[in-house]
């Protein structure tokens, strides 16, 4: 549980535009130990989400003066790009990257098998697909490389077998 002292500590790092991760680190804390006891207190969880929304709205205030001092107006603005890029990597909202993965990889499955009508030429794509896709993750070796029969592989095996490597869900982890 965090005193006093460390919650207005945090909080006053947020507000200056610091990510989560460093105020904690500042704390002494993982990032997981702060989410965690950011779960069990609500208020302190409404006070890290101010104290955000409070940076932003300093830096979109800068951006906004930008034709009195355009020092500030570059920085703010370079701050909010990394804000964003921030959000979208971590952000709730999106798919994780697994699933990203998985779903590219299923997408490209399902292309390959549409596009390519020869049995014998589609099965190399996805075979070589699903090795790479295997070497990538490094769920097997190279020595191990996956081969299949043309006729059996559709883009639903085609999808599933990469959606299991690319998930961690292949057989020997």
């Amino acid at each position: 549980m965090l005193d006093s002292f460390e919650r207005s500590r945090i909080v006053e790092l947020l507000r200056m535009g610091c990510p989560r991760a460093a105020g904690a680190k500042y704390l002494g804390l993982t990032p997981e130990e702060l989410e965690a006891e950011a779960a069990r207190d609500e208020t302190l969880a409404k006070e890290l989400l101010r104290a955000e929304g409070t940076a932003v709205l300093l830096h979109m205030g800068n951006v906004r003066k930008a034709a009195n001092d355009e020092k500030n107006w570059r920085t703010s603005v370079w701050w909010l790009e990394q804000q964003a890029r921030l959000d979208k990597a971590t952000g709730p909202a999106g798919p994780s990257l697994q699933e990203a993965v998985r779903e590219a990889l299923e997408r490209f499955a399902e292309l390959i098998v549409n596009e390519i009508p020869d049995v014998e030429r589609r099965q190399r794509v996805l075979t070589q697909l699903i090795n790479i896709t295997t070497e990538c993750t490094g769920a097997i070796g190279q020595s191990q490389v996956i081969d299949v029969e043309p006729t059996l592989l559709t883009a639903s095996h085609a999808a599933g077998a990469m959606g299991e490597i690319a998930g961690g869900e292949e057989a020997g982890e």
